[in-house]
């Protein structure tokens, strides 16, 4: 795993005004990477819910973060931060938006805006939810 890259995009969230904060620990979150040639992707985010009882509303269960070595192997450190940062803002809950923002779902534009870490959207994002 591109640990160095996880771990700069945890500081990242954790450096903004974000009201979160990312630790490395055993949990419900995990990052790692995969190797998949057939892929169109380059970072991927998969969600567990389940219901909670006795209220019976959806509950987050886990996510599990990976970043596609088949491309990341060859690109830069700052873009493989900003697509983990990318795939940590998904298992938080945010979803694709447009523009110059980490969220943007497409890493080149990422890279041609400079974002590699979260940015005001982002944060107002996370905020809103949490």
């Amino acid at each position: 795993m591109d640990k160095t890259a996880v771990t700069s995009a945890m500081t990242a969230w954790n450096d903004s005004p974000a009201n979160v904060i990312l630790q490395s620990a055993n949990g419900s979150l995990t990052a790692g990477d995969t190797y998949d040639a057939s892929a169109s992707w380059d970072g991927i985010t998969y969600w567990g819910w389940h219901l909670c009882y006795p209220y019976t509303r959806t509950c987050f269960s886990y996510a599990n973060v990976y970043l596609n070595y088949y491309y990341t192997a060859h690109y830069s450190a700052n873009t493989n931060k900003g697509i983990a940062a990318h795939e940590l803002g998904h298992a938080m809950g945010l979803a694709h938006t447009s523009g110059c923002v980490l969220m943007t779902p497409y890493t080149t534009t990422r890279n041609s805006c400079g974002i590699y870490g979260p940015v005001t959207d982002d944060v107002n994002g996370i905020n809103a939810l949490y």
